[in-house]
């Protein structure tokens, strides 16, 4: 997974320089009251991460696996208002039972 990460990570670093919004986080107005994205430059957190703390394993039933990745999926818009957590992001799993050969995205 580490030959995937690091072009997994020029990768998404193109993606972001094409597509800056990406990058964005909610935040409340204060004149109106109403959600708007806030726009890093440069970003503060990253856009790409290997994440070897979440222990996925491929044979893992469905409702396992949205257990232990519900900590690096994007949340909804209204969750992430005024959280400062980023609305796009691509996180590299190795997979707990073979980490150097399987992964997940």
């Amino acid at each position: 997974p580490y030959v995937a990460a690091a072009s997994l990570s020029r990768r998404v670093r193109q993606i972001v320089a094409a597509n800056p919004w990406l990058t964005s986080v909610l935040e409340r107005d204060p004149d109106s009251g109403l959600m708007e994205a806030y726009y890093h430059q440069p970003s503060p957190k990253p856009c790409f991460e290997v994440r070897a703390d979440i222990l996925l394993a491929s044979g893992a039933a469905y409702d396992e696996m949205v257990r232990i990745v519900d900590p690096v999926v994007c949340k909804t818009s209204d969750a992430s208002l005024g959280t400062g957590e980023r609305l796009w992001r691509v996180c590299l799993i190795p997979d707990a039972d073979e980490p150097d050969g399987r992964f997940a995205l």
